[in-house]
């Protein structure tokens, strides 16, 4: 498998936070639309056994999320006060190996929300409500450049078909609210950076929500992230809402009783949703290693 990153370069504003296993999806349906049903059909078979794709959330550019650990793992200064270490959020890639966590920065304004006012209209009368005045407040996500990461199985997908459907989520646009002009981006060319993969070790931190029901480690570390998932396109018509499902959030760090060489982590979720039967969610997380725990 090989790893690639890119930087996405927003162009608008965001109505959802960025996430992988949402990404996923919409490149999924870029699959659909960009190659034909089968091929999507084949992809979510070979999904179900092996990750064919698994997309990593957002990060500040040019670092990676400070793991899941708790303060005594975190750092060696034991007056450091824990709200202080919630705020060292970001870490460089190097530092990460090599166990200097407190070499982690503070998130500094990635994404900033705003209130954007919007007014119901009544679509019988084409005027506003009753009174005239009917308003409603609407959240906009502003981000800044941020990398995300892609591990793709080139046996069964191409690094150029990613691009493509990558290209279809960036056109047509990430997240709801499209239709608003909501979730455009464009992104630079795709960096190979199997520098951080095939490392022997027993410790791997997660870059994105996984399902951990598999997962057997003798120490595991994680936040816990509920997902309230959505279907949309051609299959928002019935009933759109999935299964809520709860899985390990990005950064969970994984310590296992012997060594390997990891690159990913969980497995696929099934029967999500109440209408279709062929619905997954990823469910597999990008996992480079980290230094050993113990």
């Amino acid at each position: 498998m090989k790893l690639y990153k890119t930087t996405i370069k927003p162009t608008s504003n965001f109505a959802t936070n960025f996430r992988g296993d949402t990404l996923f999806g919409q490149i999924c349906w870029g699959i659909k639309y960009l190659y034909g049903k089968e091929r999507l059909e084949n992809l979510v078979a070979h999904h179900k056994q092996k990750p064919f794709l698994i997309c990593s959330d957002g990060f500040k550019k040019d670092f990676l999320p400070k793991p899941k650990l708790p303060k005594y793992l975190l750092t060696t200064d034991k007056n450091k006060k824990s709200k202080e270490l919630k705020k060292e959020v970001w870490i460089a890639y190097d530092d990460l190996i090599h166990g200097n966590f407190d070499k982690a920065i503070k998130d500094d304004k990635k994404t900033d929300e705003q209130l954007i006012m919007h007014n119901k209209i009544n679509r019988l009368s084409g005027t506003t409500g009753g009174n005239g005045f009917d308003p409603f407040g609407v959240e906009d996500i502003v981000y800044s450049d941020f990398d995300v990461y892609f591990l793709i199985d080139e046996d069964v997908f191409k690094q150029n078909e990613l691009k493509e459907c990558l290209e279809f989520v960036a056109n047509h646009g990430y997240g709801k609210d499209v239709t608003w002009g909501k979730g455009r981006f464009e992104f630079e060319n795709f960096e190979n950076v199997d520098k951080y993969l095939n490392h022997v070790s027993n410790t791997y931190m997660s870059l994105n929500d996984f399902n951990a029901n598999n997962t057997v480690a003798k120490e595991f570390y994680y936040d816990v992230f509920v997902r309230f998932g959505k279907m949309g396109f051609d299959r928002a018509n019935k009933n759109p809402f999935k299964k809520p499902i709860m899985l390990a959030d990005f950064g969970a760090v994984m310590v296992f009783d012997e060594l390997s060489s990891k690159n990913y982590v969980g497995s696929v979720i099934e029967n999500i949703s109440t209408v279709y039967d062929d619905v997954i969610h990823q469910g597999y997380a990008i996992a480079i290693s980290i230094k050993g725990l113990s």
